[in-house]
């Protein structure tokens, strides 16, 4: 029991003691002055490459806008490092230059160079690259001199000397300076070779004339009334007014105008190759109908012949009755003043009655001749008379 106690007395003062040195460590020690502390330690960058200082001075330039020195910088680079990122950046620098074509193979050349280097495996740009490419192409394309081929008639084919189809007339398209063999086909139309000159700048303009293999004439049509079916050979073609031109085989041909109310207009007639006949037709009518000049002209006919009856009426009276006076002092009076009287009743039924019987007659004679056509049908114009001349052949794809 007693050296149990003991023990316990003696950890009590170990203890006590111990936790009276971790309280009080004393002063930290002083370092010696004639010894210096070693520097922090930093992250030394390995020195660049003479590549990758071509690349800096290449994007120095290309940030100021001097394309062509940093593309040669970055070409330099390349052939130091044969690394895919120059040849990118050669191909921004040759579209900044405008030089698309070069900018194409570059970016070309890009995609292929990543792919060698890496197994076949595509730039995570690829896509951006494809979609660059289509656009310089484009541009490059326009780029070019612009050649513009025409032909009459239109629709012609335009074939290279290879065989390669540039387009039907008119086209527009541009190419590459230099000379060409072009050809045009037409179907029934003899082929046309031609030489086409490029220069190095500027727009190019042809225009081809394409001669037909099939024989051609045409017909032309004037007349003097409206809604009239023009037949040729049998055949409705057109109705009136036709201002146009329609195509025939050269030769004899029926021409028939034909109108309800109006007769018939026929005529025959030969057309020459590469002619137009120019018809004129006066369609009559079948029945005239009176107008306000026969309804009038007939009633003072009328009125004018008994008016002139009446006068002479007038006239036997005054002789009859007054017969072997012919004096005023024979007549007397009274009977000289009925005389008068039937002497003004004869000069007034010989004037009107003349002047009524001329009117009536002239109204009459113009509604007998004249031609009977409504006003809404006639066709507009001067009026041109019936026959045929011969015009120059016009094919209706060059007319104006």
């Amino acid at each position: 029991m007693r050296r149990f106690c003991a023990l316990i007395v003696c950890s009590c003062l170990c203890l006590g003691w111990t936790g009276l040195a971790w309280a009080d460590p004393g002063p930290p020690p002083v370092a010696d002055p004639q010894v210096a502390a070693p520097p922090p330690a930093q992250a030394v960058e390995p020195p660049k490459t003479e590549a990758e200082k071509l690349a800096d001075q290449g994007r120095d330039a290309y940030r100021t806008g001097n394309y062509a020195e940093g593309y040669r910088s970055f070409e330099r680079a390349f052939v130091l490092d044969d690394n895919s990122r120059w040849l990118y950046n050669m191909a921004k620098c040759k579209e900044k230059l405008a030089d698309y074509k070069s900018a194409v193979r570059l970016l070309e050349r890009y995609l292929e160079h990543h792919k060698q280097a890496h197994g076949g495996q595509a730039p995570t740009d690829a896509v951006d690259a494809e979609h660059l490419i289509r656009d310089l192409k484009q541009r490059a394309f326009e780029q070019l001199p612009e050649v513009e081929i025409k032909s009459s008639p239109v629709g012609a084919q335009v074939l290279m000397a290879d065989g390669t189809t540039i387009g039907s007339t008119p086209v527009t398209t541009h190419m590459e300076p230099g000379n060409y063999k072009i050809t045009l086909k037409l179907p029934n139309h003899s082929e046309v070779q031609a030489e086409l000159v490029v220069p190095l700048a500027g727009k190019v303009s042809l225009m081809f004339g394409l001669k037909s293999k099939q024989k051609r004439a045409g017909l032309k049509f004037w007349c003097n009334v409206r809604n009239a079916q023009i037949a040729i050979d049998g055949k409705i073609m057109a109705v009136t007014p036709f201002m146009g031109q329609i195509e025939i085989e050269p030769g004899n041909h029926q021409l028939t105008l034909t109108r309800i109310g109006f007769k018939t207009a026929e005529r025959e007639v030969t057309v020459p190759e590469d002619k137009t006949l120019v018809s004129r037709f006066v369609l009559v009518p079948t029945v005239t109908h009176a107008s306000w000049r026969g309804w009038l002209g007939v009633p003072l006919m009328v009125i004018g012949a008994g008016l002139l009856g009446g006068g002479y009426y007038a006239k036997t009276q005054a002789e009859t009755t007054y017969s072997g006076s012919t004096t005023h002092s024979q007549l007397g009076t009274e009977n000289a003043y009925g005389f008068q009287q039937w002497q003004q009743l004869q000069n007034i039924g010989y004037g009107a009655g003349a002047g009524a019987l001329a009117l009536g007659l002239g109204l009459t004679i113009w509604d007998t001749v004249r031609d009977g056509i409504d006003e809404n049908d006639r066709v507009g114009g001067d009026l041109l008379p019936e026959g045929s001349e011969l015009q120059p052949f016009m094919s209706k794809e060059v007319q104006p």
